[in-house]
């Protein structure tokens, strides 16, 4: 791509070189020529015009690659840190305004995940927290118990663990790339592949 600019710069430098050297005059070959002004020749124009479209093009792509794959690690920090804040919670027995701590825990759904408390998620519960992912991201396998991971008051660890229940994937689907968050029995995100 930088080579590509260096050629390009390099036939502009030329073609204003010799823009500067030859008058339209001598250009047309004609012997009367009252305006001796210099230009570029519309052939010049275009040419320089298709290679300043097809870099552009090209870096364009590239930019919007580079967009998608940004936005899934976006989204994959920013489930990890609620995550962590949950098990958190758990651990340091928050009880967010009620009277007794308790287990807190994620369920997940399709188009995203709920935050709540307790050692099963109720739906009617006015303090669960619904986050819905962006339009282009969705959760295309949950290998948990129930769609849930809680968090065992104090411990921190996972409540009914199950190594073969211990995933779930998070999916791109503007250009399909994946991440799978594994977990293992502390709570903790072994791995995001």
């Amino acid at each position: 791509m930088r080579r590509q600019i260096k050629l390009l710069n390099g036939y502009i430098a030329r073609l204003l070189q010799e823009n500067n050297n030859v008058t339209m005059c001598e250009r047309r070959q004609t012997k009367q020529c009252n305006n001796s002004s210099s230009g570029f020749t519309l052939q010049e124009l275009l040419v320089v015009m298709g290679v300043m479209a097809v870099l552009l093009g090209i870096a364009t792509i590239n930019l919007v690659t580079i967009q998608n794959r940004t936005n899934l690690n976006t989204q994959i920090s920013t489930l990890t840190a609620e995550i962590k804040q949950q098990q958190l919670k758990a651990m340091l027995g928050d009880t967010e305004g009620r009277t007794d701590p308790d287990a807190y825990g994620v369920l997940f759904e399709s188009d995203g995940y709920t935050l709540f408390h307790g050692t099963s998620f109720n739906s009617g519960d006015s303090a669960n927290y619904k986050v819905t992912m962006a339009d282009n991201m969705i959760f295309t396998s949950i290998n948990l118990p129930n769609q849930t991971i809680i968090f065992d008051r104090v411990s921190g660890d996972i409540l009914n663990f199950n190594l073969s229940l211990s995933s779930v994937s998070l999916t791109n689907t503007t250009n399909n790339e994946s991440k799978t968050l594994q977990f293992n029995k502390h709570g903790v995100i072994s791995s995001i592949n």
